[in-house]
């Protein structure tokens, strides 16, 4: 059987990550700070790691995506709503025609 540092986590074959605030061999080592690197034990700037991360990024890229998409279906159906009302005013202001049939009388 071949023993391995499990540097950055433990257990059978290395198989489970050191949990937060843990690092090193056998996640052994406490870190000094709240969140740290599991295999060296450095420092992590939550806030430059989560802009960093594409797999974050994508989650927080849709918000303004609806927005915009929210915002330019109203516009658009604001706009479809003031023509349609101009056109029926217009229609509104139209002499009414009546057809009708001339014939003439005979007595």
């Amino acid at each position: 059987m071949i023993f391995t540092k499990c540097i950055g986590s433990f257990g059978f074959e290395c198989s489970k990550s050191c949990p937060e605030g843990y690092y090193g061999k056998q996640c052994s080592e406490k870190c000094h700070c709240k969140l740290c690197n599991s295999y060296s034990g450095e420092c992590v700037n939550v806030t430059t790691e989560a802009l960093n991360s594409p797999g974050d990024a994508s989650k927080h890229s849709a918000f303004p995506l609806i927005s915009i998409l929210l915002g330019l279906c109203a516009s658009i159906g604001s706009l479809a709503t003031v023509v349609i009302l101009l056109y029926k005013e217009k229609g509104r202001n139209r002499p009414l025609v009546i057809p009708f049939k001339l014939t003439t009388w005979r007595c």
